[in-house]
């Protein structure tokens, strides 16, 4: 019997068939809607987590995913803690920690010209996830701090660069201010590269600079630095570790994540989850809808058929399963269609980044996209047992046909 019903159903669903019947335009404008919407599902899914995952890890790249630093700091440089804390051989033996370093800072004023510009220095050293930084580098090249070694190499953002009127290979000079001195500290650096992280709040704050550096300018001691920045392998770990830190640490430092530092983006960023959700269900309620319009033409059309098929002997859900199939190989062609036109504008996108954002509102320049295949999958079959399920509707009218009248007006 199941191979009774797959054979009539394929039949009806051969091209040939639709030629010049009235469900030949309604098949036509069901294929199309449904891949359209698959196109316009899959595409808001992929750019969606796209935009998501590319901020969080400018934002994880630059100050890490969890920081450490001494209770109660008074202001950026005052608060200081030794490099060689106990915890920090516990915290990487941990297979979600990707890396944990130190880092230092210090505010200063730097003066070009007339021009002048407040900036904190976050001084850093060989532990620093250099090449990760790197990709954020537009003119160049990223120094290689050491850990004890001064450095005089600095790396201005875009912002700060445009508005002191610098450029890499100039000198500028800094302006420090240290508790206990009554005049301010003077620093001579060699701008060594310029990077763009497109996020306000880190472009138009922060200079990196080296570790040794900045600690002999705040006057501390050998192994004092600001605290520890932690980078993890997945942003989901992040609770767990931070958890692990404040056991390790006895409660004695405060501990923060990039959830709490940058709160405001964050939250803004996850709203496309709504977007992406808002979407999904707009599309397939299209999609349903068209389906089951055609699924009630053929329907109509083939009045004599299930009339024949009842007179025979089938029953309405035996008759019913027949169109369930043909609407299936409908439902799977225009997925195929959908997801193939999707995955091509996408591939174009990461590779050429043809469309770009205004990287002031977004935080990126360009659309980003990320390749979530379980979504995608999972998506793909939603769309299938969503539409499926709601064809059973127009499938119980088949119940309704008079098989007596439907022979006997053929």
């Amino acid at each position: 019997m199941f191979s009774t019903k797959y054979f009539i159903s394929r039949r009806i669903y051969k091209k040939g068939t639709y030629h010049g019947n009235i469900s030949s335009p309604a098949f036509k404008i069901a294929v199309s809607s449904i891949a359209i919407g698959v196109v316009v599902m899959v595409i808001a899914i992929c750019t969606g987590i796209g935009l998501q995952r590319k901020i969080q890890e400018n934002i994880a790249s630059f100050g890490g995913h969890i920081q450490i630093t001494p209770q109660m700091s008074s202001s950026a440089s005052a608060q200081s803690m030794t490099g060689n804390e106990d915890f920090v051989s516990v915290i990487t033996a941990n297979e979600k920690v990707k890396c944990i370093y130190p880092y230092s800072i210090c505010v200063s004023v730097i003066k070009e010209g007339d021009e002048f510009e407040s900036v904190i220095i976050k001084g850093v050293g060989e532990n620093f996830p250099r090449k990760t930084f790197e990709s954020f580098i537009v003119e160049g090249h990223m120094p290689a701090y050491e850990n004890d070694v001064e450095n005089d190499s600095i790396v201005l953002s875009t912002t700060t660069a445009a508005r002191l009127n610098v450029k890499v290979g100039g000198r500028i000079k800094a302006h420090f201010m240290r508790e206990g001195r009554q005049s301010p500290i003077m620093r001579y650096f060699t701008i060594a590269a310029i990077y763009k992280t497109d996020i306000t709040a880190i472009d138009e704050a922060y200079a990196i600079s080296s570790q040794k550096t900045v600690g002999r300018i705040n006057g501390w001691n050998e192994g004092q630095v600001s605290g520890y920045e932690i980078v993890l392998d997945d942003m989901k770990s992040i609770p767990d570790v931070a958890a692990q830190v404040y056991m390790e640490t006895s409660w004695k430092y405060s501990v923060t994540t990039m959830k709490e530092t940058h709160a405001v983006l964050l939250d803004w960023v996850k709203m496309f989850d709504v977007n992406i959700w808002v979407i999904i269900a707009i599309m397939t309620i299209v999609c349903a809808v068209n389906m089951i319009t055609v699924m009630l033409i053929l329907i109509l059309e083939k009045t004599s058929l299930i009339g024949i098929l009842r007179t025979l002997g089938a029953s309405s859900r035996y008759v019913g399963g027949i169109f369930l199939w043909n609407a299936f190989y409908i439902i799977v062609r225009a997925l195929v269609i959908g997801n193939a036109v999707a995955l091509l504008l996408l591939w174009i996108q990461h590779h050429w980044g043809v469309i770009r954002l205004d990287a002031s509102v977004y935080s990126v320049e360009v659309v980003p996209v990320c390749f979530e295949w379980g979504a995608i999958v999972a998506l793909n079959v939603g769309v299938i047992l969503i539409n499926m399920l709601m064809l059973l509707l127009p499938a119980m009218f088949i119940s309704r046909i008079n098989p007596a009248h439907t022979v006997r007006y053929e």
